[in-house]
């Protein structure tokens, strides 16, 4: 299914396709007709199931779509379907009878070129959101509906269980809503349930039958057998979980994805033994099982993949000198052609999107259409093959790299620009333009970098990259920074004046054959002759886990437009696209000057609230945009750090404690509720609010740990008992109890009268950073300098051996509102979740940037918020149901999900495949499960 079907005519292509950029962007998935193709029934068909599967049908208007015969059979079948219609206008010199009945009645979006694009779009992105949930229920039926009447009313189509309940409760609300059900959506249902009624009867006596047979056998057998089938079960399940961990160091790691999607749903439901090792794993295959797609039709080595600037293609030449145009889904943008006499060295778009260029082991040079339409005659100078070309930023000409050692320009026509440059002996490797235009780098076999000016004169001196021959360069997307990639293993980054910039990228186990900066300019991406994709932050450090999957070594690699994916194309003749969100769910959130040093939910899990290094507090909704400016009001005498903040039960207010010595409450406006709360005589480390509203505690540099009212005035003396900084606490969930950590290593538990509930729990071997209540009051966990976390019952004793695997201070922890998970983050830059035995789930969340000072859950328990050293937020998937969501949408278009039976032999896999794919079909995209 799709969100939006765009019915237009041929003469507004080119805003469709804006629109529809557009649209992909704000991660919706549009159905469109691209062929320009006589209609045919086959043609026909096509369309009517590509508005069948649409949950809103989106029609440009302009003088030519309202006469178009086409766009009117479209909007009527739209009608027929009941689908929700949205009509946009591009041009408006048409008649008004000339518009359909059933678009003239409805509101217009204006896109006309006097029109904002982006105040229109977002009226358009509003549209789409109305009743986004009923409308997609409405698309699901109705694709449902029409396939169990096409296929001569089957049975086994009909609806069961839980799906058949929510098509009833749907048709409930349906009343007075658009688009209203149609009159087979409502019969397939009332249908189903007739059948659902039959079969209970039927179920209901085999039931007896069973219980009689059971009673002859004797109960105690019966339920023998039972657990001995449930326990072959668990096992069969924790063996596979077990596999999946094998798997995901190698080239089977998107195999390992499909299977710990196929172990969690079965373990979730019928194993509840194995779900720990089931979750565990899964989370560990979202992380390292970074494939989205696989793309096969090439019949020889693939040395050269690019994407279009618009994103919204791929291109890929092979040995043979095929070249070939790909979707993101894997579907073939236009037929394969053949391009060269010899391998396709390297192709590329230009960035106006109306040509490719190529380049060939045959020696010439060659410009296309996007259809694979040659454009003129061959460019030919090179006195050898083409190892690299490369297009000006302005699209006018192309810069071209061969083994006879030279650089060139040429112009669209073929013809030289020039002289050429003339490089290495050893030949050429790799050419780019800068950013501007001004400039070409090239990279040489001889070990060399060197850059040019358009005239072909050097600009300053080569940059030796350790005598071995450099095979890949790019430019950073500022023009400031050279990448280059070499027969050593290493990826250098590189200054304009040839000075080696921050450490050697090690980690390839073998050759570098590319290179390429991420469009955030922050990353670079790299592959090998060791068949891994590696992700790389600018100073070198290694970026979560290689991307496995390619049997044999990797030749190209190119980053997508918007940064989100990386295209390969290797030596085993595969194209295959990658994620390089590795579960975040969405981009970090920007907006502080300065480290992060506290986080928190709001109560109703809609709001994040985060205090930095300058004393600023920040509200944030879940998409990352700030709410109104920052709260300001601490000032300490050397730092303005704000600590510790929470909101109130109600989530009206927000408390803040900060390097200043003082507690702060404030309105969600970031007015100040009343004077700051004055007690403390060094920095207020940590505060919490009670469960029912009424207190505040804090704990601070000074050893105190003191109770407030709202109006500021202390409740009760200090509770002290040692000078030692009290670095956390917190209320106990039923309000009696507080808990605090202090830099002596000590979790203490209080009264609210200041005593002590027993004796300090000792465990920690230095300062303690963090410490939380379970949600049953039943345990504590504390998170320490000395790497580790621990978990406590109430009278102190330790809950098992300390929690290991951090690397650096325990910066903070949390549990999950179920209790079943704690969640910690340290200096290290990871984050990491646990079970309450200690054993890791899955593997770390990478932050990019050092420590992560601070972590929290949200109510329920489907994200993880970290704040971080480098000033942003991060939003992180929390629990299982959301990795199955990540993992499932991941591989949506992936063969191994829709057709295993292509790509694999192995009946037993093929039969997990589809059973992954049926989880996926069921809890996340809630169709009807794969046969």
């Amino acid at each position: 299914m799709v969100d939006v079907f765009i019915s237009y005519s041929r003469k507004d292509r080119e805003f469709v396709q804006t629109l529809h950029r557009a649209l992909s962007q704000s991660h919706y998935d549009s159905w469109v007709d691209w062929q320009d193709i006589p209609p045919t029934a086959a043609w026909w068909k096509e369309i009517q199931a590509g508005i069948e599967a649409a949950h809103t049908c989106v029609f440009v208007i302009s003088p030519d779509s309202v006469v178009s015969k086409v766009c009117r059979q479209e909007i009527d079948h739209a009608v027929q379907c009941n689908k929700r219609l949205i009509p946009v206008v591009r041009r408006d010199q048409f008649e008004a009878h000339q518009v359909h009945p059933a678009l003239s009645r409805l509101n217009w979006l204006f896109f006309r070129e006097s029109d904002s694009f982006e105040q229109a779009f977002s009226s358009l992105l509003k549209a789409l959101n109305t009743d986004l949930n009923y409308v997609r229920a409405h698309t699901r039926l109705l694709v449902r509906a029409i396939e169990w009447n096409s296929q001569a009313r089957n049975t086994h189509l009909l609806l069961q269980g839980s799906v058949l309940e929510a098509a009833e409760q749907w048709l409930t609300q349906s009343v007075g809503k658009a688009p209203s059900p149609t009159e087979l959506q409502a019969e397939y249902v009332n249908i189903s349930r007739r059948a659902a009624n039959t079969r209970q009867r039927v179920t209901v006596g085999v039931l007896s039958c069973l219980l009689v047979l059971a009673t002859g056998l004797g109960g105690f057998a019966f339920i023998q057998f039972l657990r001995a089938e449930r326990a072959a079960t668990e096992a069969e399940l924790k063996e596979k979980a077990a596999v999946v961990l094998n798997w995901l160091p190698t080239a089977k790691a998107a195999e390992g994805l499909v299977l710990a999607l196929e172990t969690i749903d079965r373990s979730s439901t019928s194993a509840p033994a194995a779900f720990d090792v089931a979750q565990s794993s899964l989370l560990s295959a979202l992380q390292i099982a970074r494939e989205r797609n696989r793309f096969f039709g090439h019949q020889s080595e693939v040395l050269t993949v690019a994407v279009s600037p618009d994103g919204q293609s791929i291109a890929s030449g092979d040995e043979d000198g095929v070249i070939r145009l790909w979707s993101y889904q894997g579907d073939a943008m236009a037929q394969p052609f053949q391009a060269h006499d010899d391998g396709v060295s390297s192709v590329a778009f230009s960035p106006d999107r109306q040509h490719i260029v190529s380049g060939g082991l045959d020696g010439k040079i060659r410009l296309w259409g996007l259809e694979g339409d040659l454009r003129g005659a061959s460019f030919i100078g090179h006195g050898g093959a083409i190892a690299a070309v490369a297009f000006s930023p302005n699209s006018q000409r192309i810069v071209s790299g061969g083994w006879d050692g030279s650089v060139r320009l040429w112009d669209l026509n073929g013809d030289a620009v020039g002289q050429p440059f003339q490089g290495p002996e050893e030949g050429v490797s790799s050419v780019a333009f800068s950013p501007d235009g001004q400039h070409i780098v090239s990279g040489g076999w001889d070990g060399s970098v060197r850059l040019w000016d358009l005239n072909g004169d050097a600009v300053g001196q080569a940059f030796v990259a350790n005598g071995s021959g450099v095979s890949s360069v790019a430019f950073s997307p500022d023009g400031q920074q050279i990448v280059s990639g070499a027969e050593d293993g290493v990826v250098r980054l590189w200054s304009l004046e040839g000075d080696s910039m921050g450490s050697l990228f090690q980690g390839h186990l073998g050759e570098i054959s590319a290179v390429a900066f991420h469009p955030d300019g922050r990353r670079i991406a790299s592959g090998g002759s060791d068949g891994a994709v590696r992700l790389w932050t600018v100073d070198g450090g290694s970026i979560g886990f290689p991307f496995q999957g390619h049997v044999g070594g990797v030749n190209s690699v190119a980053f997508s437009s918007n940064g989100l994916h990386i295209v390969s194309g290797g030596r085993d003749g595969t194209v295959r696209l990658w994620s390089v969100d590795d579960g975040d769910i969405n981009p970090p959130f920007q907006g502080h000057a300065a480290a992060v040093w506290s986080v928190a939910f709001s109560p109703n899990g809609q709001r994040i609230v985060s205090g930095d290094e300058d004393g600023a507090l920040q509200l944030w909704s879940l998409d990352g945009d700030p709410i109104g400016p920052p709260f300001q009001g601490h000032a300490g005498v050397l730092l303005d750090v704000v600590y510790s903040v929470a909101f109130s039960p109600d989530g009206q207010r927000i408390v803040s404690g900060g390097a200043d010595g003082v507690v702060r409450l404030w309105s969600l406006d970031g007015s100040p509720i009343g004077p700051p709360f004055q007690g403390h005589t060094a920095a207020v480390y940590s505060v919490a609010y009670s469960p029912d509203g009424q207190r505040i505690v804090s704990g601070g540099a000074d050893g105190a740990l003191r109770l407030w009212a709202l109006d500021g005035s202390s409740v009760g003396p200090p509770f002290q008992d040692d000078t030692a900084a009290i670095h956390s606490v917190a209320f106990s969930p039923d309000g009696q109890h507080i808990v605090s950590g202090s830099e002596d290593g000590a979790v203490r538990l209080w009264g609210l009268n200041g005593s002590h509930i027993g004796s300090p729990f000792r465990g920690h071997e230095a300062g303690v950073s963090s410490v939380a209540f379970s949600p049953y009051s039943k345990l504590i966990v504390s998170g320490g300098k000395d790497r580790t976390v621990r978990l406590w019952g109430l009278d102190g004793s330790p809950m098992g051996p300390p929690f290991q695997g951090h690397s650096g201070h325990v910066n903070s922890v949390a549990f999950s509102p179920d209790g079943q998970r704690i969640v910690s983050s340290s200096e290290d830059g990871t984050v990491r979740l646990w079970s309450l035995v200690g054993d890791s789930i899955g593997q770390p969340f990478q932050d990019r940037v050092g420590g992560v000072y601070s972590v929290a859950f949200s109510p329920d328990g489907q994200r993880i918020v970290s704040g971080s050293r480098d000033g942003v937020l991060r939003l992180w998937r929390g629990s299982w149901e959301g990795w199955l969501q990540v993992g499932c949408n991941r591989l949506r278009h992936h063969p191994l999900l829709r057709q295993p039976e292509t790509v694999i032999s192995d009946e037993d896999f093929i039969a997990v495949a589809r059973g992954a794919r049926n989880a996926c079909d069921r809890r996340v995209w809630r169709q009807r499960p794969a046969l």
